[in-house]
């Protein structure tokens, strides 16, 4: 059993705006394995900025991918600093931890990790669903030491019951996934209950959404997440991996 250390590694062209796509991820056991992954779906990565130079991208990812192999010889390699190399509108996250996997399982963790970071690089099929969002979920929340309940039932006012995806620390946790072909009234009906479950919690929990939708221009969306934004600041898609979630429980 071992430690699994992982950095996404992302473009954001604009404080401001906040936009940011993944492009590559770097993953180190602690025997001393490293590997790089990056992104082969390039028409996705033009479509969110046409002003890129792709073959200068898909160069910069191979220059990487040989520092990270040529590191292979350097006992003292540190996943951090070799992350802080890269500091401009290309960069890796925080580096961040899974702990206590196995050799035996060092590939599939591996592979999960791929899977919620950069969904479009696999089949349909081989995507994540949400029971495998949550799965992830709760291996961050153990591996950072945060203790949590799944599927609490809270009281709230008028005696009317709520129930979380999760409760920990101080937020309450609501899964929603977006992406169907149309918001439908049912799915409405539960964005405007848990907007009414936020204003009358008795508990003080923090509502934190984590939604999941590919495409953040589509317009039949919006009113949904306007609603649910009106009650909480902590709205959060997480299509393209949990690094905005890590930031809440680091």
């Amino acid at each position: 059993m071992g430690e699994l250390q992982y950095s996404i590694f992302r473009y954001a062209p604009s404080l401001v705006s906040g936009e940011k796509i993944n492009l590559a991820a770097v993953f180190y056991y602690e025997t001393g394995y490293r590997e790089f992954f990056s992104v082969s779906k390039w028409n996705r990565v033009l479509a969110f900025d046409d002003t890129l130079n792709i073959p200068l991208l898909k160069a910069l990812m191979k220059d990487i991918k040989d520092e990270v192999e040529a590191s292979l010889n350097n006992p003292d390699f540190n996943l951090i600093h070799f992350c802080q190399q890269y500091d401009s509108e290309f960069h890796f996250d925080k580096c961040e931890s899974i702990f206590i996997v196995s050799e035996a399982e060092l590939s599939a963790q591996i592979e999960e990790i791929q899977r919620m970071y950069f969904q479009f690089e696999f089949d349909v099929k081989r995507r994540p669903m949400r029971k495998d969002q949550r799965r992830f979920l709760c291996k961050l929340l153990e591996s950072k030491q945060i203790k949590y309940v799944k599927e609490p039932k809270k009281c709230g006012n008028y005696d009317a019951e709520i129930k979380y995806d999760y409760t920990f620390n101080d937020f309450g946790v609501v899964f929603f996934d977006f992406n169907g072909k149309k918001i439908d009234n049912k799915t409405m009906n539960k964005v405007k209950a848990w907007a009414w479950n936020a204003q009358n919690s008795k508990d003080n929990l923090k509502l934190l959404i984590l939604y999941d939708l590919a495409d953040e221009r589509r317009t039949d969306v919006r009113p949904a997440l306007e609603i649910l934004r009106s009650v909480t600041n902590q709205a959060i898609n997480i299509h393209d991996g949990f690094s905005d979630v890590l930031q809440l429980i680091s």
